[in-house]
């Protein structure tokens, strides 16, 4: 029979979830560095607003592989597919129109000797708990050789959040409100070549309540704060809105257990349920 856990016990599982709590036993290795090093020299920001950031490539050389008729093949694939099936058809085409409209894809130009290519496959899924909602995936995944583009790339360092931390200063104010980062699925991310520009710093002019709770309180794309009263909880939206708008990223989904704090939200920018 096992013994029944403490409070110490207890305290020292959930502290362990804490990043600031958990940092001695991490460490940084020279692929984190490295990683870190091309961003930061290679981050540019876009017109529209996003940003563009160089491939982390693990080697300086990257292999280039012939994977254009394997690529054609999955097409003529998810064709055969698309004609068979008009309700696949119209929800993927209303997925890759607003990827297109959203600036997250563009016409790639001609690709020219000595370039590096690699041609993404891609599919749908559709959502187990949401039979209408399509999701089209961009598989970096798929092998070609034995290799597949995510091999030759870096992971670079964990900044997800550990949850159990985010769910306990969730819980520490009386006010709370819960949001989503619109479409972050499909980041932009493009190979850049010649000279990298500088990179974009937010530091000096963004909000800090606001740069604080988007560092610490949010789990991957979904966010989750409490905040001591209805006005901080009101100016804290709009500068986390504004912060994220800078980056070409859009906060929605917004709910509340004040709906005081609701009403300087959009209806068309509310959680549904």
């Amino acid at each position: 029979e096992m013994p029944f856990p403490t409070a110490t016990d207890i305290l020292r599982v959930l502290e362990s979830d804490f990043s600031e709590r958990n940092s001695e036993g991490k460490y940084v290795s020279q692929e984190d560095v490295r990683f870190i090093q091309l961003l930061r020299e290679g981050i540019q920001q876009k017109e529209i607003g996003h940003l563009e950031m160089p491939l982390p490539f693990k080697s300086y050389s990257p292999p280039t592989l012939p994977n254009k008729k394997l690529a054609i093949i999955r097409l003529q694939h998810l064709k055969r597919k698309l004609r068979a099936n008009q309700q696949f058809y119209d929800h993927y085409k209303t997925f890759m129109e607003k990827v297109i409209r959203n600036g997250d894809a563009e016409l790639a130009p001609e690709a020219s000797v000595g370039n590096i290519v690699w041609y993404i496959r891609h599919h749908g899924v559709y959502h187990p708990r949401k039979p209408g909602k399509l999701r089209v995936v961009f598989d970096c995944s798929a092998k070609f050789h034995g290799i597949t583009l995510n091999d030759t790339l870096l992971y670079g360092p964990d900044l997800i959040n550990f949850l159990v931390g985010v769910l306990c200063r969730f819980r520490k104010e009386s006010v709370a409100i819960i949001c989503d980062i619109s479409f972050l699925s499909c980041l932009n991310i493009a190979i850049i070549s010649g000279s990298y520009g500088e990179a974009s710093s937010y530091g000096d002019s963004s909000p800090g309540c606001a740069n604080f709770g988007l560092e610490n309180s949010f789990y991957v794309d979904d966010g989750l704060v409490s905040i001591p009263t209805i006005k901080e909880a009101s100016v804290l939206k709009v500068e986390a809105q504004e912060l994220c708008k800078r980056g070409g990223l859009r906060l929605h989904k917004f709910n509340s257990n004040e709906s005081e704090v609701l009403c300087c939200v959009n209806p068309s920018e509310r959680a549904t349920s």
